[in-house]
This record gives structure tokens, sequence and C-alpha cells, in this order.
């Protein structure tokens, strides 16, 4: 029974309702897509610019449930992309949402190019060098500004980066403020550019002085530093262990003396061409000392006393080389005793016959430079054996090969037991007659050798040297080392050819 009120549809009402229906799902369907251009713009300009990571909450919607890697937590995340190369950490972004900025959290920032990189980008002619430079600088920068870390562990920057000084004081502005612990730049700078300069103003900003509580490990190749900011430092970061510096031009004295804050334990001086003075007193803590003096026409004063620690001592000067070893364990008189690592440079000095020197009870490991053309090199390399009874490491190291060099035939002294030698190593190696007879005259007298290693890698590697020639050298070296070394070391000892 139908109501008395009630009005039936009109055909015209019907119409009207079924083209307003059409009308709405149009909208909604011309907002939907409207809404997702949108989304799709916002997603793009995020992924240029830096957002904060996903939060906890959010994390169980983004990843899928059979990704175990990306369901641990963000800390835990950050330490295993640090532990990657910065390029291989940043690549992780486009892993999926969940991984997109995790590596801007990396505590290991190594801008380190590798060797092969950056010593031959100088063959590559001016115009070329200085565009891969602005490329590296602009790399460096990019990094730093999306790094949303709060603590740095590793700043590593290894570039010839010229005149971009303002870029490089902000790089260490931004490692101390963010409480680095090893910093290390080495700008291998030796002649060319004057990149840049660390002064008491520089180390006077908040952001410097923050970071200098958390410093363990300074190295400074190409950075210009005196001996004032030095001593600063040395005062002021109470945790610094190792310290080197390297081609600087304005350290001219330098003066480490010990106080209860003082935790230097490794300390490396190298090619400073103009120092004239270095005295360590005090020292409680240091265990390692590198002196290597660039200038041929320059006498360094060198005072040392009361280093308790002190085991491992390198020491090469060019002046006065005829009294060199003398000089050396003269300098080292209140600590001879103690050491047990050894370094000398034997390549430029004059050959002494049965020269006396005193005994070194507890030394272990000798390390010596020695010239390749040198008929006496082993005449020279005896006494220091002789009065080192306890030694069981011997690394012989060689200088280059220069192509105008008359090689001299080898001389071999008489024959000597080594009781306690159980280790060559010999850095350089060239394959030359002399080296060879070097080698086997310790598998003939060292009855205890266990290894021999042969490295035809070169051990004093100098910037701006081309690598093409070197390789080539080290590839007939390590080929001969196979072919005929071998042969004459009995199976009893382990031979290696790196």
């Amino acid at each position: 029974m139908t109501p008395s009120n009630f009005v039936a549809p009109t055909q015209f009402t019907m119409r009207h309702n079924i083209m307003k229906k059409k009308i709405m799902k149009k909208r909604i369907g011309k907002k939907r897509v409207h809404q997702k251009r949108i989304a799709k713009k916002r997603a793009h300009s995020t992924h240029r610019t830096f957002q904060p990571p996903v939060q906890q909450k959010e994390r169980s919607s983004v990843y899928n449930l059979d990704d175990k890697i990306s369901g641990l937590p963000e800390d835990i995340l950050g330490r295993i992309v640090s532990l990657l190369p910065l390029k291989e950490a940043a690549a992780t972004s486009t892993l999926s949402r969940r991984w997109r900025y995790v590596w801007t959290c990396t505590k290991n920032l190594n801008f380190d190019v590798g060797e092969e990189t950056l010593y031959g980008y100088y063959e590559i002619g001016e115009d070329r060098s200085k565009l891969a430079r602005i490329r590296y600088v602009q790399w460096v920068n990019n990094v730093v500004n999306q790094h949303a870390g709060v603590t740095i562990d590793r700043f590593l920057v290894c570039y010839d980066v010229g005149y971009f000084a303002f870029s490089i004081t902000r790089w260490i502005k931004f490692a101390m403020r963010n409480r680095v612990q090893i910093l290390e730049l080495n700008f291998l700078s030796t002649a060319r550019f004057e990149t840049c300069v660390i002064d008491r103003q520089l180390l006077s900003h908040r952001d410097v002085e923050v970071g200098l509580r958390s410093l363990k490990v300074l190295n400074l190749v190409g950075v210009n530093v005196d001996g004032e900011v030095i001593e600063y430092l040395l005062s002021n970061c109470p945790l610094l262990e190792r310290l080197q510096v390297i081609f600087s031009s304005r350290l001219i004295n330098l003066r480490v003396v010990g106080s209860p804050l003082l935790a230097l334990k490794h300390l490396e001086i190298r090619f400073c061409s103009l120092i004239q003075s270095i005295e360590i007193y005090d020292a409680e803590n240091l265990v390692s000392f590198y002196c290597h003096n660039l200038e041929i026409d320059r006498t360094i004063r060198l005072m040392i006393r009361n280093v308790p620690k002190l085991v491992d001592v390198y020491i090469h000067l060019y002046d006065d080389m005829f009294y060199y070893a003398y000089r050396v364990f003269t300098i080292f008189s209140c600590c001879l005793s103690q050491l047990q690592i050894l370094h000398l440079d034997l390549s430029n000095e004059s050959y002494m016959e049965n020269p006396v020197y005193p005994m070194l009870k507890n030394l272990k490991e000798l390390r010596v430079t020695l010239s390749p053309s040198d008929s006496l090199m082993l005449a020279r390399l005896l006494p220091f054996m002789k009065v080192s009874p306890y030694l069981q490491k011997l690394m012989l190291m060689i200088t280059k090969w220069y192509s105008d060099e008359e090689p001299e035939k080898f001389i071999k002294p008489a024959k000597c037991l080594h009781d306690n030698l159980k280790e060559l190593e010999v850095f350089g190696y060239g394959g030359r007659p002399n080296e060879d007879e070097l080698i086997v005259y310790y598998v003939e007298n060292a009855v205890s050798l266990e290894k021999i290693i042969v490295n035809p890698s070169l051990f004093d590697k100098v910037p701006y040297t081309s690598t093409k020639p070197v390789k080539a050298e080290q590839t007939i070296a390590r080929r001969h080392a196979i072919q005929h070394l071998q042969k004459k070391v009995p199976s009893t000892i382990d031979f290696r050819c790196l």
C-alpha cells in the first residue's frame, strides 16, 4: 500500500541524480590525481633537500618484515654504514626510504681518493687538474652540508686542494664542532701552494675549542703551523696521543714539555724546511719519536730528556752524515737501554771500519735505509746487528734507483751468525744483484730465520711523481723475485713477494 504523501520520481529527477553522481565521481577523480601530483613533487623536493631520519614509530610501515637489517635501531645502522667507504655509504641511500638518510649520520668521513687518482691527476694538464680540484672540494662541501650526525670518529681530507682556504677552515670548524677524534688534513703541498694555516685565531673559535677536548689524533701534511700553535694544542688537548706535522714552513722551534695533562705518545716531524730546534722534556707517555730533516745545509738542535717510555726512534739528519750514527746514539743516550725499535738511514753515511757502538740489549726490530748501488751495504749494517744480540726483525728499506747510478760489485764480509733473527723484510726491492746477495747472506747466516718478505713498493713515495713507470719497474722486480730469488730460499723459510 503506497502512502498518501508519496510522490513518484519523475524521469527528469532520476536523470538529474545520475548526472549528479557522475559529476561527483569526476571531481573526486581529479582531486586524487591532483593529490598524487603534489605527493610526487614533494617526494622529488625532499630527495634534494635534507629531511630528518624516519622516527621509530613510523618504521614498521616503511620496511619489509623480511629485511632484518633495516629493522635495526638507528645508531646500529649508522655504525654499520660507518664501516663502508664514504661513496659506498652514500650509495646505501638508494636501497629504500628506510636507508635514504642513514649515511648522513656516518662517523667515518674519509675523503681519500686513493694514490693512483691522486698522483695521476698531475699529468693531465693544468686545466683538467684545476677542474678535478674543484670537484673534490664540492664533494667534501656537499657531504659536510648534509651530515646529520652529532659526533665524528674520523675526518680525513687527502688532496692538493690549492687555494680553497675558506673551505678548509670551514671543514676544520665542522669537524671540531662534531667532536672529531681523528683529524687528518693531507694537502700534499711541498712548495706548490700554501693551502692552509692553523693559527691561534682559528683555535680560539668556539667550535674549535669544543673539539680540542675530544681530539686524539692530529695529522697535518702541507698545513702551516708554528711552535706556539703546537704547544697550545698539546696544552689544550688532554686526549691527544698522536701528532704528525709534515711540510710546514712555519715550524722553526718546537718544545714538548711534559705536564700532568700531556697524553702524547707518538710525535712525528718531517720535511719542515726551516726547523732549527726540537726540545722534548719530561714527556713521560711518549712512545715513539720520528724526525726527518729535508735540508742538507741546516743543523737541527735536538735535546731529549726524561722519556721513560720511549722505545721507537727514527732520526734522519742530512747534516754531518759522517758522524750520523754516533750523533743518534748521543742524542738518545738517556734511553738507549730501553729502545725496542730503531730506524737508521745509512744510505749517505761514510763508511767506517770497525766502529764502536753502545749495546742495545732490548732492541727487537732494526729498520735501516740503504742505497741499492752501495757495495758496502752489508758492511755498514753488521756493526749495528752485533750490538743488538736479541734482534728478531730486520727491515731493509732500499732507496729509489736512479738511472745515472753505476752499481758497484757487492762486497761480502766474513760470516757472522745471527741466532735470534726470525724475520727479514725488504722494502723497495728492485731485483738488482746487490739486493739478492744481501738476502742470500741472511738465508745462510740467520739460523732462526722463519720468514722473508720482499716488497717492491717504494717506502719513501713523494707526491707529484709518475706512477706508471714505477709500477712497471715493480712488476719486473716482482717477477724476478719469484723466478730467481725464491729458488735460493729453502722451503723451511716462508718466502712472500708482495
